[in-house]
């Protein structure tokens, strides 16, 4: 993998004679810093080509040789396909049962899988046994881990409840705003609940969205006042027993607020 990680252009095995035939560049089954004499065939490509098919080879030559591992498949999650070629980028790691029943299972810390989901849209690559040591050694040192612990369908105030946790050392914390407080939901999970773990990035749009909607919630009572008409606050305005702008017929047609007019005033509407 390393290999792959470190690459400066991608090649494939192709004749001069079919290079205008060329149709799928997934056949490619290495990525070199340099041609050997074994590379009989090649094709060099630009450089802002090569992380994204550098991530493809990589993925496709984990999927011929990964297999189960006691019992389970395992994946590892990335943000991006960027970042197959590198098993140390790895967000996450996730697993399900080889024989196609069960739940999938998210790593949480030595000797804990919690319920997990099924990586659909998300960027995963097979793990085979060598690579699943290293991408358990990853998740337990990692600086920073970032969670999204799903209650089920229950909900709260209209919108499913979940928790985002950030988790350094062995301190859990969840936003408060755009604080933090401290939190255990990772250790009183309950049954039907799910997990996820997420990128730096993602977790800082999680975050950013779980704020926008709290703040929301919180201004709720006051969305009466959008509605408000704004009127000089003159003798000529006055407010009905309604709360609606009410105005003497010399006041019918509205005029300009110049610098020496009262400064305007909120009206219900």
């Amino acid at each position: 993998m390393s290999d792959v990680g470190n690459a400066k252009g991608l090649y494939r095995s192709i004749g001069s004679h079919d290079e205008q035939k060329l149709v799928d560049l997934r056949s490619a089954y290495a990525v070199v810093d340099e041609l050997l004499p074994e590379h009989r065939y090649a094709l060099s490509l630009a450089p802002f080509e090569r992380d994204g098919l550098a991530g493809i080879v990589a993925l496709l030559a984990a999927r011929r040789r990964a297999g189960q591992v006691d019992g389970h498949h395992y994946f590892a999650e990335f943000e991006k396909l960027d970042d197959v070629a590198d098993i140390g980028r790895a967000h996450a790691l996730i697993r399900c049962p080889s024989s196609g029943d069960g739940e999938w299972e998210t790593y949480l810390h030595e000797g804990a899988w919690v319920q997990g989901k099924e990586p659909r849209d998300r960027v995963v690559l097979p793990v085979g046994r060598d690579d699943l040591e290293r991408t358990i050694r990853g998740r337990e040192t990692a600086e920073a881990r970032y969670f999204d612990v799903w209650h089920g369908l229950a909900t709260k105030n209209g919108y499913y409840a979940h928790d985002l946790v950030r988790r350094t050392g062995s301190v859990d914390e969840t936003p408060d705003d755009l604080g933090w407080r401290h939190t255990d939901v990772l250790g009183r999970l309950e049954p039907g609940w799910w997990v996820a773990e997420f990128s730096e990035r993602h977790f800082r749009t999680a975050r950013y969205v779980a704020a926008m909607t709290g703040r929301s919630r919180a201004w709720a009572p006051t969305r009466a006042w959008r509605r408000s008409t704004t009127w000089p606050c003159s003798a000529r305005c006055t407010a009905s027993s309604r709360g609606r702008a009410t105005h003497s017929p010399s006041s019918a047609r509205r005029k300009p607020i110049s610098r020496s007019s009262p400064r305007p005033c909120w009206l219900p509407g």
